[in-house]
């Protein structure tokens, strides 16, 4: 295998790395590093400096853009991809080199299959990531040289996508899960609607994913909070008439949901008070048409919801006017 991708040869990165550098990094750290990356058998010798390494340290490129990752990615180190991605402190998980290629294209090229599979498995690696267009025109997909690596890559874009809807469709789910899941998500999974138009905050709302259904709301790419399915309903009518309270009341504490979808009718001419399950969910949604304001904002029913979950003390019981 060339020691070089792009026209990029590995001594020379070497050598560029350390203009990207804070001036109080230890270049020999960063080049040991960075060494071990290059080597054929370097997967076992990286994985074993990663842990211990500083975040600055993960987290430096060359004068090229390239990464660590994409380093591991040429000599298709799998263990190392693995562990950088499961790393709190890399940050340049989906960074692109001065040619727009992600660690991915890397490894798509050479047709390293491991080092594809350690990256498309991490959901740090968004749909979006993966859909990347380089300066030249090529996705990974694009550039890839072995079937293996295309079957790979088209099944990874379609789970990606289908895996928060999933988890959305599961009353068992985490909903720290699917948080992660959410921040995570590029802006078409996100908004993405199903056969009878409800969205994914239709179905978080129906299963009760309070927590879920605030960070979508504060998600700024999320455009559909108001939208209604082909019935007229809103995500409002779908807890509501599945007596989730606690989804309905992240819902109105949003002031992205609007008013006017408040009191929107469906189909048969309901609004979602007239279908609420119980007279609580009513109350709330009577007490926010009215105009009060509420009791417990969005963020703070979310934190105090979070530690519910894990025990830390209940959610307060206040009512959302």
């Amino acid at each position: 295998m060339p020691d070089d991708v792009g026209g990029i040869h590995c001594t020379e990165s070497f050598a560029r790395v350390s203009s990207s550098m804070p001036d109080d990094m230890d270049l020999w750290v960063v080049t040991d590093l960075w060494r071990r990356a290059w080597k054929l058998d370097g997967d076992k010798g990286i994985r074993k400096l990663i842990p211990a390494s500083y975040d600055c340290t993960l987290n430096c490129e060359n004068d090229e853009g390239i990464t660590v990752l994409h380093v591991c990615a040429f000599r298709n180190h799998a263990g190392a991809c693995r562990m950088l991605l499961k790393h709190q402190g890399f940050t340049k998980t989906t960074s692109v080199d001065c040619r727009g290629e992600t660690a991915l294209h890397y490894a798509a090229r050479l047709g390293n299959l491991d080092a594809c599979n350690s990256i498309l498995e991490s959901d740090r690696f968004t749909l979006a990531a993966v859909e990347v267009v380089s300066l030249s025109g090529g996705r990974a997909v694009d550039v890839a040289s072995v079937p293996d690596i295309l079957d790979l890559l088209s099944t990874s874009v379609a789970a990606k996508s289908e895996l928060l809807w999933a988890q959305a469709f599961s009353t068992t789910s985490d909903d720290s899960k699917l948080v992660r899941l959410i921040e995570l998500a590029d802006p078409l999974t996100l908004n993405y609607e199903d056969g009878e138009g409800a969205t994914l905050l239709h179905t978080l709302a129906f299963h009760n994913h309070a927590l879920a259904c605030t960070t979508l709301l504060t998600h700024p790419d999320f455009t559909k909070a108001n939208n209604r399915n082909h019935l007229g309903e809103t995500a409002l009518h779908y807890g509501a008439r599945s007596g989730q309270h606690q989804a309905c009341q992240a819902i109105l504490s949003s002031a992205r949901f609007k008013d006017t979808t408040i009191g929107a009718v469906c189909h048969n001419n309901a609004t979602a008070k007239d279908l609420a399950a119980d007279e609580h969910i009513g109350d709330l949604i009577r007490q926010r048409r009215i105009g009060l304001k509420p009791a417990i904002s969005a963020t703070h029913f979310a934190t105090n919801l979070l530690k519910l979950e894990h025990g830390c003390g209940d959610v307060e019981k206040k009512a959302i006017p």
